[in-house]
């Protein structure tokens, strides 16, 4: 009987420990990935693509914005065309071969 007692002692010390160490895993992960968006949330390239694909808004939304948001003579907006005609040559690319 004591050497049972002891056996569960033993597993619930390791599955509290197995808890522990799993939250504390998923605590970092979270830290990381709440830094990277917070590092990242100002670079909206990829935001920008997905306005320029849906039809209700398309490049002249973006211009407008842009505009607004960064000036006349921002490079921002050439940024997002470059990246939007590389993704395109990538898909034209994959697509015929």
């Amino acid at each position: 009987e004591k050497m049972h007692k002891e056996k569960n002692n033993v597993s619930a010390n390791i599955l509290e420990s197995s808890t522990f160490v799993k939250t504390l895993i998923v605590q970092e992960m979270s830290n990381q990935m709440y830094n990277m968006f917070h590092e990242h949330r100002y670079d909206s390239t990829i935001l920008a693509i997905a306005i320029i694909f849906d039809p209700r808004y398309k490049m002249e939304f973006m211009m407008f914005v842009y505009e607004r948001l960064y000036g006349a003579e921002s490079k921002k907006l050439e940024e997002v065309k470059g990246k939007l005609f590389a993704l395109f040559n990538e898909y034209v690319t994959s697509s015929t071969g």
